[in-house]
């Protein structure tokens, strides 16, 4: 990851709570809100299992975007995601 300006690295940190795009099957884009945090160097998301479509959408086409925000600023941030289910208790 490039080196952040300092509040870009503050609003990422303080704002949980993100909207989540990956592209469809057909190249449509589906957003969801999610929530995030960041760890090392690389942003991980939650979501349910059963609402899968963000899944199959990435093990197809991994490009994404996230976007952070509060009432002052947006930062958008596209890179390519991976899916790692392989903890799932179904």
């Amino acid at each position: 990851m490039k080196i952040l300006e300092k509040w870009i690295k503050e609003l990422v940190k303080k704002n949980s709570f993100v909207d989540f795009t990956t592209i469809s099957v057909d190249n449509i884009p589906y957003t969801v809100p999610m929530i995030s945090f960041y760890k090392g160097g690389y942003f991980y998301l939650t979501a349910s299992v059963v609402l899968s479509n963000k899944f199959e959408n990435i093990k197809s086409n991994n490009h994404v975007a996230i976007l952070f925000y509060n009432n002052d600023n947006e930062v958008l941030i596209n890179g390519t995601a991976r899916v790692d289910d392989s903890n799932l208790d179904l």
